[in-house]
């Protein structure tokens, strides 16, 4: 999750030419992209392993 949210850092200090007023824009887009991360993958848990969480916590280990 960090390499995405520098990837997204990157390319958006890529396409600005003044990077300190867009600063606040760029924390913006990485907050939300970090949160939607985080939400499909609780979605994407709680979708394949409902039935039986204890498989969810075998399988991260």
């Amino acid at each position: 999750m960090v390499s995405l949210r520098a990837l997204i850092l990157s390319i958006s200090f890529s396409f600005t030419s003044n990077a300190n007023a867009n600063v606040d824009t760029i924390r913006k887009a990485a907050v939300a992209m970090t949160l939607s991360i985080v939400l499909l993958h609780s979605v994407f848990v709680f979708v394949t392993f409902n039935k039986n969480p204890i498989e969810h916590a075998l399988y991260f280990l």
